[in-house]
Order: C-alpha cells, then sequence, then structure tokens
C-alpha cells in the first residue's frame, strides 16, 4: 500500500512537472523580476506574461533562469536603459532603452535548454541586438513590431522553425548573417519601398545565406519588384498596394474647375475628400483609374486647401494635398505669386512632359530622384523662364536607362512622384 501510494505521488508530481506553467508578472522595477519568482516558479514555468518594465538583467533571468519558458508576452512591457555587469553579454555594457540586448536568447552556450517557441515584442522596440534569438531553433512564431529600426548581427541566425518572417517598412538596416540558416523559411514579407541597408564587415556574407531562394517567397510591396532583385530570389511577389501620380495639386478658383490623377494599383480602393467644396469621382475602384477633382467656385481672395485621402484594405491610406486657387481683383493670385508645375502623362511608359509656370520669374532648379532619394538626373539649374516645358525620357545623367518604378520629379521645394510602368 505503502508503494503503491508513493507511485501514485511520484506520478502526479511528474505530471505536475510536464504540465504548462502560465504566469503573469508585473515588474514594477527593472531588474526585479527574478526576485518576484520562487526558485520553483522560474524551473517549471513555460508560458510567461510580463507588464511594467524590465531591462538586459530580466531577459538574462528568462534566459539562464528559467529553463522550460517557451512562451513570452511582452506586448505590456517597456524595456528601460541599463548599464553594468549583470546583463546579457557578461560584461560591463550600456544596452539600449527599446532594445532587445544583444544575445538576449542566444542558445548556442545553452543548447540542453533550447525551448523558446514563440514571443511577443513590445509595440516601442526598435532594435533587436546582435545574437538575439541565435539558435532559437524551436522559434515558431515571431511577430517584427512596426517600430523596429534595425536587427543585429546572426540575431536569428540558424532558427530553423522559423517558416514566415515580416520586415516592417520602419526597417533601416539589417547586419550580417542575420537570416543565415533558416532553412525553414517559406515565406518572407518586406513592407519598405526598398531593401534595408546591408551592413556587413566581409564583401562575401549576406542576410538570407542558406535560405532556399528557389522555393522562399519573397513578397515586396506593390510595383517594387525591380528594387528587391538584388537580394536575387526567384520568387519576388508583389503584394497589393497602388500609387498615385501626384501628392499635391493645384486646382483654379471658377466653379467646375477640374484636375485629374492618375492611380495605378491591383488593389480595391475608396477616395474621400475632407471639404464639401471638392468632389472626388470616382470614389473608389478596383485597379487602376483616372480620378478626376473637382471643385466648387472659390469667391475668396484666399487659397484654399482639402486633402483627398485613398484607402485600402491592409495597407498605409495615400493622401494628397489640393489647393485651389483664390480671386484676386479677377486674376488668379495663385498664378501671380507662385511657381507651378505639372507633370503628364503619368503614369508613363517612354518621357514625360514637364510643364513650368513661373509668373514672378523665380529661379529655379530641376531634378530627377529615386524613391531612395538618390539623384537620377538633373533637368533645369537656376532657370527663370516665365513658361518652359521640360522632358524627362527615363535615362539617368549617364544617358542609360533606369528601371520601372516610382519616381520623384522635385523643382525648388515643390514634388511630383512619377510612375515609369513600363520597361523600354
Amino acid at each position: 500500500m505503502k508503494a503503491t501510494c508513493l507511485l501514485i505521488i511520484y506520478l502526479c508530481l511528474s505530471a505536475l512537472l510536464q504540465a504548462q506553467v502560465s504566469k503573469t508578472v508585473d515588474v514594477t522595477t527593472a531588474g526585479s523580476l527574478k526576485t518576484m519568482l520562487t526558485e520553483i516558479e522560474l524551473a517549471n514555468i513555460t508560458d510567461l506574461t510580463l507588464i511594467g518594465t524590465i531591462d538586459a538583467r530580466d531577459f538574462k533571468t528568462m534566459r539562464d533562469r528559467m529553463p522550460k519558458l517557451e512562451e513570452i508576452d511582452l506586448a505590456q512591457v517597456n524595456i528601460a536603459e541599463y548599464s553594468g555587469e549583470e546583463g546579457t553579454d557578461g560584461f560591463f555594457t550600456t544596452y539600449s532603452k527599446d532594445g532587445i540586448p544583444p544575445f538576449a536568447f542566444d542558445e548556442s552556450e545553452h543548447m540542453e535548454n533550447v525551448r523558446l517557441k514563440s514571443i511577443v515584442l513590445p509595440p516601442t522596440t526598435k532594435f533587436i541586438g546582435d545574437r538575439a534569438f541565435f539558435r532559437c531553433n524551436k522559434l515558431e512564431s515571431f511577430t517584427m513590431p512596426p517600430s523596429i529600426i534595425s536587427i543585429g548581427a546572426d540575431a536569428f541566425c540558424e532558427c530553423l522553425s522559423l517558416t514566415t518572417i515580416s520586415l516592417p517598412s520602419t526597417l533601416e538596416s539589417i547586419s550580417y548573417r542575420t537570416f543565415d540558416n533558416c532553412i525553414g523559411l517559406t515565406a518572407i514579407y518586406c513592407y519598405g519601398l526598398n531593401p534595408p541597408v546591408f551592413n556587413c564587415r566581409t564583401r562575401d556574407c549576406e542576410y538570407f545565406d542558406n535560405v532556399n531562394k528557389n522555393e522562399c517567397v519573397l513578397y515586396v510591396p506593390y510595383h517594387r519588384k525591380e528594387a528587391y532583385q538584388s537580394l536575387e530570389f526567384k520568387n519576388i511577389v508583389e503584394m497589393p498596394g497602388f500609387v498615385l501620380s501626384d501628392t499635391i495639386v493645384f486646382i483654379a478658383a471658377p466653379q467646375g474647375s477640374t484636375k485629374t490623377i492618375e492611380l495605378v494599383g491591383n488593389i480595391k480602393w475608396s477616395a474621400v475628400s475632407d471639404q464639401p467644396w471638392l468632389t472626388v469621382s470616382p470614389t473608389s475602384g478596383n485597379g487602376s483609374q483616372t480620378i478626376t477633382i473637382t471643385a466648387e467656385a472659390n469667391n475668396t481672395n484666399a487659397v484654399r486647401v482639402a486633402h483627398v485621402t485613398f484607402s485600402a484594405e491592409g495597407i498605409d491610406t495615400k493622401t494628397i494635398l489640393v489647393k485651389q486657387e483664390g480671386l484676386a481683383t479677377g486674376v488668379s493670385e495663385m498664378a501671380q505669386n507662385s511657381l507651378i508645375f505639372n507633370c503628364y502623362p503619368n503614369p508613363f511608359t517612354q518621357q514625360v512632359a514637364i510643364e513650368i509656370q513661373n509668373p514672378k520669374h523665380i529661379k529655379f532648379t530641376v531634378d530627377i530622384y529615386n524613391i531612395a532619394g538618390q539623384k537620377v538626373k538633373n533637368l533645369a539649374v537656376g532657370n527663370t523662364s516665365k513658361l518652359l516645358k521640360l522632358t524627362w525620357d527615363g535615362t539617368n545623367q549617364q544617358g542609360q536607362k533606369v528601371n520601372p518604378g516610382i519616381y520623384i520629379c522635385k523643382m525648388n521645394e515643390w514634388v511630383k512622384q512619377l510612375v515609369l510602368v513600363n520597361k523600354f
């Protein structure tokens, strides 16, 4: 009987130790997580939710003192700066505010405890440190916060179980070997107009080495496939989206004055004006469309402003600023005093005309830039003509054809977005 009782107790304890143990902890003082849990809790918690403020010392507690921890939710915490020797790298270090510290869950020194399956980061996270999730090869679920700016070296190297990763539009730089040997990746979603800047210490490294680039699908923003060709993925797919031919529109003062813009896209969208005197037609559509903006009469002497906002499910809204001229002694005040320029056709295939009205003979310069802010070509320098007509044929300063995509025509402080839609 005694042996039977002991066996039952043993089986119960074994079942308890193997069961999922969840815990929510409000960390009121950064660095205090290890003192807020008992040794039994540290040894057995599998699912941890933290609230409050943490720092690199708390990450070290999770990594080194909690061998069964599989799921972590940090959505309700702030990460504080910490300077000292009790952080994750073992040396006196200053760890950044809003950053996942280097070696946060680095499994290379704790291979017997490889266990992390999912983690939710704070929405304010800006940095992911070197080797933060190195060899977390059971990590299956990971959501990149939309505030991320940079990812360090080896941050996700050898995360063998990762199948999908999303890189937000805020991401500016990725260091070397960031996603190397993530052999389970089947889909990568990149939301930036261009790939993140690659910080590499040698000439022969990259951040997707040994990812199967023949099978893994790289999803990129609409109209940005060419920009991502350098990553050498066989399957690059443009996500739903749209681009607009203009970001600023000038419209005359009389009743019924109109302007047209071009929307180029592959998604259902809707448009709305924030002023009753300005109407948009059509107000919705699916894919590419010519949009007509119509204004009621402006019988005042002042320029008035409206915004037309374009929306589509799952992508950021885009807004056009509309400035309507006012009447002044029967002559357009804006036309008297402002530089006005138009680009047409837009989108274009072979060349785009750029017409500039300059009634006050103001000195102006016209340049073409790519979407990354690099100057492609200069079209005019210090011109003071009252009326000037230019053309851009889609070539750079050296006369070479540029890739299809989005370009910016800049005249002094004014800009217009150009869309080159077909290859030459």
